[in-house]
């Protein structure tokens, strides 16, 4: 099993390699709010969700309402590690809030720019690691 560090690690480098394939650019919809996924981009929570478990009900739902072991069984611990710790009455305790602020990350970035600065200053803040990027 994960440490919650090793956890936190795993996702960031999904979400961080995913965002940076796709040059930084935030994944929003037609009125410019944040998705999951649309066309070939995602948002930082979208980069991990597996294909086989995306639907375009869970595209249109927050983080809280994802995670959901009966809506989408994300499999990197979401539920396990996050139903050990539940704290002020909402779903996912630490996991949530880490989800959520590596979401805000994307969603206030103004620009590429903005979204890798913001990226780094979340790992720095969580004693995260940026990821070596993937190489084709």
């Amino acid at each position: 099993m994960l440490t919650d560090q090793e956890w936190k690690q795993k996702a960031f480098n999904g979400a961080y390699r995913g965002l940076q394939w796709q040059g930084f650019k935030r994944a929003v919809g037609v009125n410019g709010e944040c998705r999951l996924r649309t066309g070939d981009l995602c948002c930082a929570v979208g980069w991990l969700i597996p294909n086989e478990l995306y639907t375009e009900e869970v595209n249109l739902k927050g983080v809280i309402e994802i995670l959901s072991p009966e809506l989408l069984p994300i499999p990197l611990g979401f539920f396990s590690r996050g139903e050990a710790r539940l704290h002020d009455g909402k779903p996912g305790g630490w996991v949530h809030g880490f989800l959520n602020q590596l979401q805000g990350a994307h969603d206030s970035a103004a620009s590429p720019e903005d979204m890798k600065a913001n990226l780094h200053g979340f790992a720095a803040y969580h004693g995260l690691t940026i990821p070596t990027p993937y190489k084709d």
